[in-house]
């Protein structure tokens, strides 16, 4: 079904407005005290190295709560975080993995090509934050051959902590 072009007009416009109380509820938020892209990337980067390589206490130095984790929970509390870390640590193994590259994602992007995961991080109050759109090789080991992954990070914008990911 196609959207119209006025429905999809006051969508951008109600998006637009939204994000700019959300910046006047929370001034910090605003672009002007953002942190640098560099460290932006540096703390999706380490987020990465140590989600990958199952550093439960790396990770969480590295993040922050809540916690939005790929459409299955939003984590309120150090331990429930603490708790799913461990969990894909049973489940899982250390990986080796290559950040090709960190690319920021802008919300009108995400809106377009991502609609649905926008929309979740609209409800859910994860739409105020910077994006990396990471392209990662993942080098799974045991002969099996490595494969690429993008994943969108959701960092602060201002402390640069991972706030959420997104496969």
């Amino acid at each position: 079904m196609k959207k119209s072009p006025f429905l999809r007009q006051a969508l951008l416009i109600s998006f637009f407005l939204f994000g700019l109380q959300a910046c006047a509820a929370r001034p910090d938020a605003r672009p002007e005290n953002w942190a640098s892209v560099t460290a932006l990337n540096q703390s999706a980067s380490q987020f990465i190295q140590s989600l990958f390589q199952q550093d439960i206490e790396a990770v969480i130095k590295h993040s922050e709560l809540p916690f939005y984790f790929n459409h299955q929970a939003i984590l309120s509390t150090e331990a429930e975080w603490r708790d799913t870390l461990r969990q894909l640590r049973l489940a899982t193994q250390p990986t080796e993995v290559r950040i090709l590259a960190l690319e920021p994602y802008v919300p009108a992007r995400l809106e377009r090509e991502k609609t649905e995961l926008w929309l979740r991080l609209l409800k859910n109050q994860f739409d105020t934050q910077a994006y990396l759109m990471a392209r990662l090789q993942v080098l799974p080991g045991n002969g099996r051959p490595a494969f690429q992954e993008e994943v969108l990070l959701l960092l602060d914008p201002v402390s640069t902590r991972v706030v959420g990911f997104a496969y």
